[in-house]
């Protein structure tokens, strides 16, 4: 039996699915070239990883915008 919460729980992925299926954003690999390609343009992928465990909470929100602002484009918790 589906609760209340399990519904709109649903309810939101369907809506999250249907509007990224709709749009007209896209990624994926030219492997002839070996590039990203998200949205028409060449997309470099750069990724970091953060251990959440070893940061203090007040200072988990600056560590992840000082890594932005680095350059990450990912970033791997």
């Amino acid at each position: 039996m589906l609760t209340i919460s399990m519904y709109c729980s649903l309810a939101l992925l369907l809506l999250f699915h249907f509007k990224c299926v709709n749009s007209d954003r896209r990624f994926y690999v030219d492997y002839e070239k070996s590039k990203f390609i998200k949205d028409s343009n060449a997309f470099r992928y750069v990724s970091g990883s953060m251990h959440y465990f070893r940061v203090p909470r007040p200072y988990c929100r600056d560590r992840i915008r000082k890594m932005k602002s680095a350059g990450l484009s990912a970033i791997s918790l």
